[in-house]
């Protein structure tokens, strides 16, 4: 299997070119070579594949081996991949991902792409869209979670892009900033306010110092 490794803001991939290669197992593979001391090492694998949607498709496995619906640095890494490798000769190009068709603008330098913007639409903080347990809630902002008799603060949403709170863009984030830092109590204050049927990314803040 012919690779190649990127990584975007130090998000890192290994990219397969399934224009080309054809994987049987993908999520065996993904889990086998994200390995960062017995495989190539990355946050996982993305397969750039055809689409009668759109140029092209994102397939993107976390290290885990598990499927997930898209990556913005990674839809990023393949816009420049598709341009650099003869691919494409468009300069906006648009991708379908389990998270929606992504159109991304590239800025092309010598013959290659210096720069990607995508645009990752906007998020979807309504409880009930995520969604949350709390679905007859607004949002799900600074909402208050009981967890071994401790309260703790947790912002969620859904989202393409990590904002300054947790969003619903194309995969589902969950914010949570605690004081004390208690690592054992994350997940159980997580899953005790969320209810989805998918995997989620989970952002664990401790605040270390203000500059205001």
């Amino acid at each position: 299997m012919k690779f190649t490794k990127m990584h975007g803001c130090g998000n890192d991939y290994v990219y397969v070119n399934c224009l080309e290669e054809k994987i049987n197992n993908p999520n065996k593979v993904a889990k086998f070579i994200s390995d960062r001391h017995f495989g190539i090492g990355s946050d996982g694998m993305i397969c750039i594949c055809p689409s009668d949607k759109a140029d092209f498709r994102m397939a993107m496995y976390n290290s885990d081996g598990s499927e997930g619906a898209m990556c913005g640095n990674g839809v990023r890494c393949i816009a420049k991949y598709v341009y650099d490798y003869g691919l494409t000769d468009k300069t906006t190009i648009t991708i379908e991902t389990k998270g929606g068709i992504k159109e991304l603008d590239l800025t092309v330098e010598d013959g290659k792409v210096t720069w990607v913007k995508v645009d990752m639409e906007a998020p979807i903080t309504k409880a009930s869209q995520i969604p949350a347990i709390y679905d007859d809630l607004d949002e799900v902002i600074d909402q208050p979670v009981i967890v071994d008799g401790k309260e703790y603060n947790i912002t969620q949403m859904f989202s393409n892009i990590l904002l300054s709170w947790t969003i619903h863009l194309s995969v589902q984030l969950t914010m949570v900033i605690v004081k004390p830092f208690i690592w054992k109590t994350l997940r159980a204050m997580v899953l005790s306010f969320i209810e989805t049927s998918q995997s989620l990314n989970g952002i664990f803040v401790r605040m270390v110092a203000s500059l205001v």
